[in-house]
């Protein structure tokens, strides 16, 4: 019974070494694997700096529409009064406090095309965000289904490599037994020697392939990864003419383009508009 208990003990404290020398293992799926690479990809952070700016950008400019009010407080000391104002009742210190305000009346349309142009300067810079993400979104799901078809291919190929080694160990067998001639023993060898090389050419492509993705979506380079998702068994129909549409109407690169026709046509509109004279209103207290 003592025996029993000692080889329990030595067996459940191998296991654990095992399972500490043992990496951990991320279960990382498709849209994981974006998230990654969203939040690890620079462009992406700049992107949305850029949007961040537009956005207090557009509050300044559309501040200009509403009434400025500034003000100006000031106290002044003299050190030397003259003794002919000392004796008027003058004190040797001032204080003064004024407020302006003022509106622009009309600007000949310079103030609402400096609007137009700032609301444009966001669009652009909200679809370049929108994008840049989907260009990371892209990478990161081309990579991630470049790695799965890789792993794949080296599994075929691992299969199909043990396939030829029992093949040859029967064929050797009969070989030995007379039962076939020598040049299909040597051409069954040949076989195996040209599937070897493909095999590790395959594990050397899913091994960059690795790399490259962990580099993408900022994942350790210790770290395994196991892909969880697999290739789409069954694709649906889609319409030609509905996806021509959806695209016309939501691809951020076709909408960048328009946001940027408008802007260029409101910054010459205010170009032409800089010589032309500005009305206002102000009042001081």
């Amino acid at each position: 019974m003592r025996k029993i208990a000692i080889f329990l003990f030595l067996t459940i404290f191998q296991i654990q070494l095992v399972s500490a020398d043992t990496p951990d293992v991320l279960n990382i799926s498709v849209d994981q694997a974006v998230k990654y690479a969203l939040e690890s990809s620079e462009d992406a952070l700049i992107a949305k700096f850029s949007v961040e700016k537009s956005k207090a950008r557009y509050t300044e400019v559309h501040a200009l529409t509403y009434p400025q009010l500034t003000g100006n407080l000031g106290w002044r000391r003299y050190f030397e009064l003259p003794s002919s104002l000392k004796s008027a009742g003058y004190l040797d210190y001032q204080f003064q406090a004024e407020a302006l305000l003022t509106q622009v009346v009309w600007a000949f349309g310079k103030v609402s095309t400096a609007v137009d142009i700032a609301e444009d300067y966001l669009n652009v810079e909200s679809d370049n965000l929108r994008l840049t993400r989907e260009e990371v979104g892209y990478g990161a799901k081309r990579l991630y289904y470049a790695v799965l078809f890789a792993s794949k291919a080296l599994k075929i190929t691992q299969e199909s490599y043990k396939n030829a080694l029992e093949n040859q160990k029967i064929l050797e067998s009969r070989f030995r037994m007379g039962r076939v001639s020598r040049i299909d023993n040597i051409k069954m060898a040949a076989d195996v020697a040209m599937r070897e090389p493909e095999v590790l050419n395959a594990e050397r492509e899913l091994g960059i392939l690795m790399r490259d993705f962990k580099t993408f979506t900022h994942i350790p380079e210790a770290k395994e990864v196991l892909l969880t998702d697999d290739f789409i068994a069954d694709f649906p129909v889609f319409s030609y003419e509905k996806l021509l549409v959806e695209m016309e109407r939501n691809e951020p690169s076709l909408k960048l383009l328009r946001n940027t026709v408008y802007l260029s046509r409101n910054v010459a509109r205010l170009k032409k508009r800089q010589p032309l004279p500005e009305l206002g209103a102000f009042g001081s207290y």
